[in-house]
């Protein structure tokens, strides 16, 4: 039991460890996402002032970034799921000692 109990400890503290950088990921993600919809929006407006092949290379980054960024949040938010998994795990863990050898009960 010494070990189970172990494991839960070492599990909850590696999903607390790996919760703080994932929620900056998280939030840069989405923050990058605003600002490339910000971006288009205003590439929209400003758009007939642009030579053709310039807007579409512009158009394209701009797409390509809004769509990387949704990943990153996306990819996150599984992560994050993982880490729920694995602290609702950890407690879960029963504080009592219990007998693991079947001979024994």
């Amino acid at each position: 039991m010494i070990l189970a109990l172990t494991l839960g400890t070492l599990t909850a503290g590696v999903a607390h460890e790996l919760r703080n950088p994932l929620n900056f990921v998280n939030n840069y993600a989405e923050g990058s996402m605003e600002l490339a919809e910000e971006l288009i929006e205003e590439f929209k407006i400003q758009l007939e002032h642009i030579e053709t092949t310039t807007a579409s290379y512009i158009k394209d980054t701009l797409t390509e970034l809004r769509d990387n960024s949704l990943a990153i949040k996306l990819h996150g938010q599984r992560a994050e799921g993982i880490i729920q998994s694995m602290m609702q795990h950890a407690r879960t863990d029963s504080t009592q000692l219990q007998l693991t050898d079947p001979s024994l009960r």
